[in-house]
C-alpha cells in the first residue's frame, strides 16, 4: 500500500490548525484577525497574547469583535481599513512596514503581513495579520545612518584642518581623530550587527523554505498550493536579500578578502551550471555551457567569488528570460607567459536593457527601473556586489544589450597560469545539465540537529533518495548511535546542547577511529572562517542553512556514489574495469598496480592522470616516482618540524626547491605551487615560519593520504612537537593572557592578537581550538570564545578543568 493510500485528510486538517492554534498562543509574533461586521463597524475579530501584551491589554482576557476605533483612534483605523478593504479587494497577501505609538508615548515599528481569509464560497470575509517588531533594526539603522554622517562630519573637517599647522590645529586634528575612531567603531559595530542577524535570520529562513517545500509534495487545493508557492518564493528571495546585504556589509567595511589558490575552471563552471539547472528547467529554458579548449585546466585565483559573480549573472538571465536560452562561454587571451585573462560570456534572449537604464545598472540598489523591481523582485545589489568583485580582482565587467532582444555580460578577470600547468589538447564538449535525485537507497545516514525544523526539513529531502535515515538532538546521543551503528555518512550540525558538533567530530576522527566515514556540517554560518574551522575539526564538507537541496544531492553523490562506485563496481580480480577508471592502457599495468592507481585517484590532492602524463604515459615509471615520494618524505618529516626560518633559512630554502618539482611529478599541482610561492617568499626575505609550517601540514595530509595505498610501505613517523609546544608556551600563554579581558568585553580589539597567536601556534596541537576560537570572534559570539581561550590557558597551565 502506497504512502498516499495511507493519507488521511481529517487527520492532516486537524493537525495543521492544531499547529496554528498553538502559534498563535505562544509566538512572540504580534496576529491578529479584522472584519467588517454587518452593521458596518470596522472590528479586531481576535488577536493573540503576544499582540495583546503590546496593546497594554490583560493577555488573558479574550478580545471578540472589539471596535478598532476607540481603541486606536481615527488616524489609525482609517490606515488600517484602507489596508483591509485593499486586502479583500485584490484578494492577495501584502506586507507594509508602520509606526505606531505604545501606550507609554514610545514608538515602534512594526513589519505586518497582512493574508485575506475565505469563506466556503471563495470570498475573502476577514483579513489577518502577522506582525514583527523591528524597532531594534530601525534603531540600528539610525545609529548606522548618524554614525555615516558624523564619518562624513570629520573627514570634511579634517581636510580644512590640514590647511593649518599651528599648535591649536594640531590640538584639534588629534580631537578629531579621536571623534573619528569611535564612529569607525559604530561603523564595525554595524557590519557585526549586519553579520549577527544574517545568521539569525538563517534558522527560521531555513523553516519557511524547508517546510513550504514538503507541503507543496502533499495534496493541496489550488488556493493553498498557491499560498504556499508565494511563502516558498518569498522565503527562497529573502534568502537571496540576506546574503547580498552580508557581502554588501563585508565591502563596505573593506573585510571581504579574495583569495589567491589552484583551482580548475571547469569543475567552478559546472558547478555554477549545476546550482542554475533547476531555475532554467522550470522555465524550460536551455542552459548552455562551452569551455574553450585553450583555457588552462587549472588557474591561480579565487574560486568562490567567480562563482558567486557567475551564479549572479546566470540567475538574473534566467530571472529575465521567459523563452530561449541562456549561454555561458569561458574563453582566455595570453597576456604574460605567467598570466591569462579569463573571460567569461553570459548571454540570454530574455526582456533586455535600453541605455539610458545600462549606466546605473552596476550602482547599489539599483535596477534597471521601478516596474522591474516591483515585476521582478530583487535588491538591486547583485550586479553591484559582482562589480565590485571584479574590481578587487582586478578584473572588469561590461554589458551589451539590445531592448527586448536579450543581453550579454562580459567578465574579464587577470589570473596566473598553474605551476607546471599542463595544456589541454582534448575538446570540451558543450553540454546541458539534468538535474537528478540520487538514488542512495544502499546506504544509511545519520542527521545530527537539537532544531526539530531543520531534522524535519533535512530529513523531508532525504527521504527522496531512498536512504535509511537515523537522527540525534545532541552530540553524545549521536555518538551514542555512531559508536553502535554502522553509518556511510553523518549530517552534523554545530551549535548543540550538551556537546556542539565540533567536539563529536573529534571524537569521531580520535575516539572511535572513523576516518573514513564523511562527516558533512550543516551550520548557519557561511563564511570562509566557519567552513575552514568545520575542516580544521575532521570534517569533510560543509552545507549551509537553509539547506537548498541541490546542494544536499550534490554533497551526498559526491560523498557516497563517486567514493562508493569503486567499492560497489569493481572486484579485486577486475583489473581491467580498474585500469579503465584510470584511463591507462591495459597492457601497461598489473593488477596490484592498477588497483593502486585507482586508490590513489579517490585521493582529492592528486591528479593522478595529470601525473601519468607528465611521466610520459608511462604509468609503472609515475608509481615508481610516487612511491620514491612517499618513502623520502615520510621519512624526513620528523627533522624537517625541527627547522626555523631564521638558523636553517638555506635549508629550508633547498627542501623548498626540492619539493616544488617533486609534488608537480606526482601531480600534487597545490603543494608545487605553495612550494613556489615559499621559495619566492626566502629569496625576497620575506619568508616565515608560518608559511613554512603550513607548506609542511600540506606535505603530511599527501603523505598520509598515500599511506592508504603503500600499506607495505614504511608507517607514517608520528611528529614530535614538544620541543616547539615547549618553546613557545609561554609566548602563548602570555597572549592569551591579554586576549581574555578584551573577549570578555566583546572588544573588538581582540582581532589584533589573532596574526602572532596563529604564528606560535602554527605547529602545536593548539590550532584547531585557536581557530574555533577565531571563528566565534568573528561570528560576534565574544562569550564562546572566551571560554575556548581560558579552556586553552589552563590546559597549558596544567590545571584540571
Amino acid at each position: 500500500m502506497s504512502l498516499n493510500q495511507l493519507f488521511d485528510p481529517a487527520e492532516h486538517d486537524e493537525i495543521v490548525m492544531d499547529c496554528f492554534l498553538q502559534m498563535w498562543k505562544h509566538s512572540a509574533d504580534l496576529m491578529f484577525i479584522m472584519a467588517l461586521e454587518e452593521d458596518g463597524t470596522f472590528s479586531l475579530f481576535d488577536n493573540n497574547p503576544a499582540s495583546r501584551k503590546v496593546m497594554g491589554l490583560d493577555e488573558s482576557v479574550n478580545v471578540h469583535r472589539l471596535d478598532i476605533m476607540p481603541m486606536f483612534g481615527e488616524n489609525v483605523a482609517n490606515e488600517l481599513y484602507q489596508t483591509y478593504r485593499e486586502v479583500i479587494q485584490n484578494k492577495t497577501p501584502i506586507s507594509k512596514e508602520q509606526q505606531n505609538i505604545r501606550m507609554d508615548g514610545s514608538s515602534i515599528y512594526f513589519d505586518t503581513l497582512f493574508v485575506p481569509i475565505f469563506n466556503n464560497k471563495g470570498e475573502p470575509r476577514f483579513v489577518c495579520g502577522v506582525t514583527r517588531d523591528i524597532s531594534k533594526i530601525k534603531e540600528a539603522e539610525k545609529v548606522a545612518i548618524k554614525a555615516n554622517e558624523k564619518l562624513k562630519e570629520y573627514s570634511y573637517a579634517l581636510e580644512e584642518i590640514n590647511q593649518n599647522l599651528d599648535a591649536k590645529v594640531k590640538e584639534r586634528t588629534l580631537e578629531l581623530e579621536k571623534s573619528k575612531k569611535v564612529a569607525e567603531e559604530a561603523l564595525m559595530a554595524k557590519s557585526s550587527f549586519v553579520a549577527r542577524m544574517s545568521h539569525e535570520i538563517r534558522t527560521p529562513i531555513n523553516a519557511v523554505i524547508g517546510l513550504s517545500d514538503l507541503i507543496l509534495k502533499t495534496n493541496l487545493d489550488r488556493y493553498q498550493e498557491d499560498f504556499i508557492r508565494k511563502i516558498l518564493d518569498s522565503g527562497e528571495v529573502l534568502l537571496d536579500i540576506v546574503n547580498d546585504v552580508l557581502d554588501f556589509s563585508k565591502m563596505e567595511a573593506g573585510k571581504l578578502v579574495i583569495e589567491k589558490i589552484a583551482f580548475s575552471v571547469e569543475k567552478t563552471v559546472h558547478r555554477v551550471i549545476n546550482m542554475n539547472a533547476i531555475k532554467a528547467g522550470e522555465k524550460t529554458l536551455e542552459l548552455i555551457c562551452h569551455i574553450d579548449p585553450k583555457v588552462p585546466a587549472i588557474l591561480i585565483g579565487d574560486p568562490l567569488r567567480i562563482q558567486q559573480i557567475l551564479v549572479n549573472l546566470i540567475s538574473n538571465a534566467i530571472k529575465f528570460t521567459e523563452k530561449g536560452r541562456v549561454c555561458l562561454t569561458v574563453q582566455c587571451e595570453e597576456r604574460t607567459f605567467q598570466e591569462v585573462i579569463l573571460i567569461f560570456y553570459v548571454s540570454d534572449t530574455g526582456i533586455g536593457i535600453s541605455k539610458e537604464q545600462s549606466c546605473h545598472l552596476f550602482q547599489s540598489f539599483n535596477q534597471a527601473d521601478t516596474s522591474i523591481t516591483r515585476k521582478y523582485g530583487g535588491t538591486g545589489l547583485g550586479l553591484s556586489i559582482s562589480n565590485q568583485l571584479c574590481e578587487l580582482m582586478g578584473g572588469n565587467i561590461h554589458l551589451e544589450s539590445e531592448l527586448g532582444k536579450g543581453t550579454t555580460f562580459t567578465v574579464s578577470l587577470p589570473l596566473s597560469t598553474h605551476l607546471q600547468q599542463v595544456s589541454q589538447e582534448r575538446r570540451r564538449k558543450p553540454f546541458r545539465h539534468v538535474a537528478r535525485v540520487p538514488d542512495l537507497s544502499k546506504f544509511r545516514v545519520l542527521v545530527v540537529d537539537d532544531h526539530l525544523i531543520n531534522t524535519h526539513v533535512a530529513i523531508g529531502y532525504l527521504e527522496e533518495t531512498g536512504v535509511a535515515i537515523d537522527t540525534a538532538t545532541n552530540g553524545l546521543a549521536a555518538l551514542s548511535k555512531i559508536e553502535n551503528t554502522q553509518y556511510d555518512l553523518i549530517l552534523l550540525d554545530i551549535q548543540m546542547p550538551e556537546m556542539d558538533g565540533f567536539t563529536v567530530a573529534k571524537k569521531v576522527r580520535n575516539e572511535l577511529r572513523l576516518e573514513n566515514v564523511p562527516i558533512i556540517a550543516m551550520t548557519a554560518h557561511v563564511n570562509e572562517e566557519a567552513i575552514e574551522t568545520s575542516y580544521l575539526n575532521g570534517m569533510n564538507d560543509h552545507i549551509g542553512k537553509p539547506i537548498d537541496k541541490r546542494v544536499l544531492y550534490e554533497k551526498l553523490h559526491h560523498h557516497l556514489l563517486s567514493r562508493s562506485n569503486h567499492d560497489l563496481n569493481f572486484t579485486p580480480t577486475s583489473v581491467e574495469a580498474r585500469i579503465k577508471l584510470a584511463q591507462y592502457p591495459l597492457d601497461k599495468v598489473d593488477e596490484r598496480d592498477a588497483t593502486i592507481l585507482s586508490d590513489m585517484s579517490l585521493i582529492e590532492w592528486f591528479d593522478v592522470e595529470r601525473g601519468v602524463q607528465n611521466m610520459g604515459d608511462l604509468p609503472l615509471l609515475y608509481l615508481d616516482v610516487v612511491h620514491f615520494f612517499f618513502k623520502q618524505y615520510n621519512q624526513q618529516l620528523d627533522a624537517l618540524f625541527k627547522l626555523k626560518m631564521a638558523k636553517d633559512k638555506h635549508e629550508i630554502l633547498e627542501f623548498a626547491h626540492a619539493l616544488k618539482s617533486g609534488s608537480a611529478y606526482v601531480g600534487a599541482f597545490e603543494l608545487s605551487f605553495s612550494c613556489a610561492k615559499l621559495e619566492d617568499e626566502i629569496r625576497n626575505n620575506s619568508g616565515s615560519d608560518a608559511f613554512f609550517i603550513a607548506v609542511l601540514y600540506s606535505l603530511q595530509r599527501h603523505i598520509e593520504g598515500l599511506r592508504s595505498v603503500f600499506p607495505e610501505g614504511p608507517s607514517l613517523n608520528v611528529i614530535d612537537k614538544s620541543d616547539c609546544i615547549e618553546s613557545n608556551s609561554l609566548q602563548i600563554q602570555k597572549v592569551l593572557v591579554q586576549l581574555l579581558p578584551l573577549l570578555k568585553n566583546s572588544d573588538f580589539a581582540a582581532e589584533h592578537y589573532f596574526d602572532t597567536l596563529h604564528s606560535l601556534v602554527a605547529n602545536t596541537e593548539y590550532v584547531s581550538q585557536v581557530g574555533e576560537l577565531v571563528w566565534n570572534v568573528e561570528e560576534v559570539e565574544y562569550e564562546r570564545a572566551a571560554i575556548i581561550a581560558q579552556d586553552l590557558l589552563d590546559k597549558m597551565q596544567g590545571i584540571d578543568p
